[in-house]
């Protein structure tokens, strides 16, 4: 596998209409090439390896004027990354039944930025090493066994480093070949992103890692629908939180500990032309040391799509979501000002037509052109159209 991809834009960011200072910036440039390698190859005769290594190399020039008219520039910020990395991923069967999986994944991030014309430029690096290893050992024809762990190993800036030890166990249970049962217990590391930790604008180097404990309980069932539920519990410990300052710049904390629980139903069916799929959310989500909502999590989220096609090589498609409301804090310290976010409902449709090997859509989204925010004075896009096609020379 080989691939070679380059894009590039210019583009404005919406200033916000509330709440917070409004900003007037501008991508000038934003170009980014990437080049992947990778390929399949087995291992030790009864194996399989995969591997996929990767460059990507990023360039922005954002420009800040003092007012909407776009006329007065202010500063000029430039920001240049170069990312390198491989991820590789393996199995091999034990015996029978029994089948050892492993992983292996490496980045690592360089950043140049000057905030302005003429200041020194600010050199960042970060590097990720990972490796994980699981056995997937089915115990008798009903039952299935998950047990593993990985190592995760954060090198910062300054040379110092964050090493984390995650274990993963699961079990499987599977009476009939259209039902089963799942329990599983899993710990995951987050680290903070370059962003977090070296932004210009509001970079907090002396973020630690998030660590969280999962805990899953949940069914499938596939006899002339597909029907799946889950139960979770999540503990997460020095998580990390972003906030948006009155001066419309973010924030990056460790906050303490939160508490995520809630459930998770999907059901699917297809009838004839007709292919439907209904996911719903529940989502309790609090900031135990403050005792308080987390910000951005609402409690309930409904998802569906409708599929309908092949009509003569037509098919129209409709997919939207319905979303509680929630809250946001804003300020760079407590007390914060908490505002509320409405919920809201959206539709989105497309139709698409088979010419050959070409496929020609047109698409809409927010189909209502609701108004509706995901972030407190930042309103999201009205009613868009896009017309595209694809090609397909199989």
């Amino acid at each position: 596998m080989a691939q070679v991809i380059y894009y590039t834009a210019d583009y404005g960011i919406p200033a916000a209409t509330g709440y917070v200072k409004s900003r007037h910036w501008r991508f000038k440039d934003w170009d980014r090439w990437q080049v992947n390698l990778g390929g399949m190859f087995p291992l030790l005769g009864k194996g399989l390896f995969k591997i996929r290594t990767y460059y990507v190399y990023h360039f922005n020039v954002l420009d800040a004027f003092r007012s909407a008219d776009l006329e007065n520039l202010s500063w000029k910020s430039t920001y240049k990354n170069d990312s390198l990395g491989a991820f590789m991923l393996g199995e091999y069967p034990l015996a029978q039944g029994n089948n050892l999986k492993f992983s292996v994944n490496i980045s690592k991030n360089q950043v140049r930025q000057q905030g302005d014309i003429g200041e020194e430029w600010e050199e960042y690096d970060r590097q990720i090493y990972s490796a994980a290893i699981e056995d997937h050992w089915n115990i008798s024809d009903k039952w299935k066994i998950v047990g593993g762990a990985s190592i995760d190993y954060l090198v910062k800036n300054d040379e110092k480093t964050e090493s984390r030890l995650n274990p993963i166990l699961g079990l499987k249970f599977t009476p009939k070949e259209w039902l089963d049962f799942h329990l599983s217990f899993s710990r995951k590391t987050r680290f903070p992103s370059m962003r977090s930790l070296y932004s210009s604008s509001s970079g907090n180097p002396d973020l630690t890692s998030e660590l969280g404990n999962n805990f899953e309980i949940g069914f499938s069932y596939k006899r002339g629908l597909w029907l799946s539920g889950a139960v979770f519990y999540q503990r997460i410990t020095d998580m990390i939180q972003s906030y948006r300052g009155l001066d419309g710049y973010r924030n990056y904390q460790n906050i303490g500990t939160a508490e995520l629980s809630g459930l998770e139903l999907e059901l699917g069916k297809r009838i004839g032309i007709f292919d439907f799929s209904l996911n719903y959310t529940y989502l309790n989500a609090v900031e135990k040391d403050l005792d308080e909502p987390l910000d951005y999590a609402p409690k309930s989220q409904f998802n569906g799509l409708i599929n309908i096609g092949d009509i003569k090589g037509f098919s129209l498609s409709f997919w939207g979501i319905a979303v509680s409301g929630s809250q946001a804090k804003l300020g760079n310290e407590p007390p914060f000002e908490i505002v509320d976010i409405p919920g809201y409902v959206l539709l989105h449709a497309r139709l698409a037509k088979q010419i050959g090997a070409f496929r020609v859509y047109l698409k809409a989204e927010n189909l209502l052109d609701k108004t509706y925010f995901a972030e407190p004075g930042f309103p999201m896009k009205a009613r868009t159209f896009m017309l595209g096609f694809g090609m397909n020379l199989k």
